[in-house]
């Protein structure tokens, strides 16, 4: 008798905005079976969300549509902030984000939305439009899911996971026992509107100015317009239009001088709301996107950090649905995605805080301290490191490891230059003919050997036949054409001979000083089943 489970397909994605659409390109990639559904009758047709940051551009980049990103969006690299007429802080990204995208890119929504489906179409991949997720149950095998098309026939399938990528107010989280822990952070409501900006800004930056509680954030975009954000009166209707005088009033309080709006295309009301889920996943259930957290728009980073959920997510599924990995890998997802999370609602409540506080005395210290604090190159670093998006890590994460240390003997100056861990970004760095991005395309481990004899990786070779991930094998020699080399390796650790694995996502999974197959093996059965 044939017992056999019959799935329809390998995973249900209910959501096909930037989060949802994303995760569909990453599967259908890996080669993974996908449906997804939305409500909706087509991708958005609002600019929404704005901004793209590097980090996720060096995602789409390994997707092959980064540079379609950047040809019908803007790069602003320079962001600034003012109290009146103080500079709190200039953080140039053109010249100090290292990053093959040194930017902020603004581009809209739909535009985000539109490439990623057409990205997907063009892979085979199919959206269910004017379809809603109505129901489901879900035990240790799989997923029942029903939904209803708009003729208003009922459909069922079966499959292996679903994933909730289906906004803030996610039918998949309210149908699970998962809390959306958080608050309203403050009365104070804000605005969007897409407007002309007649002013003497330039329009390839972005700016910010605070005064006495009032905010008014400008960011250009490709069409001559600008996206302002504005904070608004608490007292008025949430459903209320957003009017330009209520826009000219803010900027007459908080600058520029002279600075006069018109010509709106789009407007939107909104409150801070602070919430996310502890647990990303129930089950074969998975949470991601503004289904799994929300939090002030400040910084830009919602939908960067719901696309970036996919990015972890994608390759993952992809390794237990294709290459037999234990679905234990999975557990990572929250391990390594909450933290980040969490990081974003503290960062952003403190932010928005800080942005909004009405105190005299508060604003003659920020307007005293913050110009001095910022003008300090490590803390521009950090700054330009988290608004970007390349400084998350999951050093702590239990699917990374540091091999075997530094040797006891290894000289101080080398110990102290190791700035890279297991966990961190993999960084770019040439290494003899060839960059880690150029090869990295986001399917397949790699495995870097730096190993002083050229005929020393026959081993590793044979040795990694015998496991199941994808990988492609690079060994690297000293080579004094190469001087770059010694000094990434350095960054890494790893003085002489060393191991250097770096996952598809392009996080470093493995480092180890020790050129040893073994530890490589052991560090692999964290994905892969061995053959005995």
């Amino acid at each position: 008798m044939n017992n056999k489970i019959q799935y329809d397909v390998d995973v249900l994605i209910s959501g096909a905005g930037p989060t949802g659409l994303t995760l569909a390109c990453e599967l259908i990639r890996f080669g993974v079976s996908c449906i997804v559904i939305d409500k909706a009758e087509s991708t958005s047709t609002q600019t929404k969300a704005l901004g793209v940051m590097a980090r996720t551009l060096e995602h789409l980049e390994r997707m092959g549509v980064a540079q379609e990103f950047i040809n019908r969006g803007h790069p602003t690299g320079t962001f600034n902030a003012y109290s009146g007429e103080v500079l709190l802080a200039r953080l140039d990204f053109n010249n100090t984000l290292k990053s093959l995208f040194p930017f902020v890119l603004m581009i809209p929504q739909n535009i985000t939305e539109n490439i990623l489906y057409s990205y997907y179409k063009n892979m085979g991949g199919k959206v269910e439009w004017n379809t809603e997720l109505t129901s489901f149950t879900h035990d240790r095998t799989g997923v029942e899911a029903k939904f209803l098309h708009s003729d208003g026939s009922l459909e069922s399938i079966k499959a292996k996971y679903l994933i909730g990528c289906d906004g803030a107010h996610s039918f998949v989280r309210h149908s699970l026992p998962l809390e959306f822990e958080g608050i309203t952070l403050f009365q104070q409501q804000f605005a969007l509107a897409d407007l002309v900006v007649d002013s003497t800004l330039p329009d390839n930056e972005i700016f910010a100015f605070v005064k006495n509680g009032k905010f008014i954030a400008y960011f250009p975009m490709k069409d001559g317009q600008h996206r302002i954000m504005i904070t608004t009166e608490d007292t008025l209707n949430p459903h209320s239009p957003v009017g330009l005088e209520e826009i000219q009033s803010v900027i007459d309080e908080a600058g520029p001088k002279g600075a006069i709006v018109h010509s709106p295309t789009w407007t939107s009301r909104f409150q801070v709301n602070q919430r996310k889920v502890k647990k990303g996943n129930i089950g074969r259930i998975f949470l991601a996107g503004d289904a799994a957290h929300i939090h002030s728009p400040v910084g830009a980073q919602g939908m960067n950090t719901g696309m970036q959920d996919s990015f972890n997510l994608g390759w993952k599924l992809a390794y237990v649905l294709k290459h037999q990995c234990s679905p234990d890998l999975l557990d990572s997802y929250t391990e390594e995605r909450e933290p980040v999370w969490s990081s974003l609602l503290k960062g952003t409540e403190l932010a928005t805080r800080m942005i909004l506080k009405e105190s005299h005395f508060f604003q003659i210290i920020r307007n005293i301290m913050a110009p001095k604090v910022t003008s300090i190159n490590k803390v521009k670093v950090r700054l330009m490191n988290t608004l970007s998006q390349v400084g998350i890590h999951y050093r702590s994460s239990s699917i990374v490891e540091e091999g075997k240390g530094l040797k006891s003997n290894t000289p101080m100056k080398f110990k102290r230059k190791k700035s890279i861990y297991a966990g961190d970004r993999a960084p770019n760095g040439l290494i003899n003919n060839f960059k880690l991005f150029e090869v990295n395309r986001g399917i397949d481990l790699i495995i870097l050997l730096f190993l002083n004899n050229k005929n020393e990786n026959h081993e590793y070779r044979e040795k990694l036949m015998k496991q199941n991930v994808p990988y492609q094998i690079y060994q690297i020699t000293s080579d004094p054409n190469y001087p770059q080399l010694q000094e990434y390796k350095h960054h890494l650790g790893i003085i002489d001979q060393g191991i250097v694995v770096v996952r598809p996502d392009d996080y470093i999974s493995f480092i180890c000083e020790e050129p040893s197959p073994e530890l490589l093996m052991q560090h692999l059965e964290k994905f892969s089943h061995l053959e005995k």
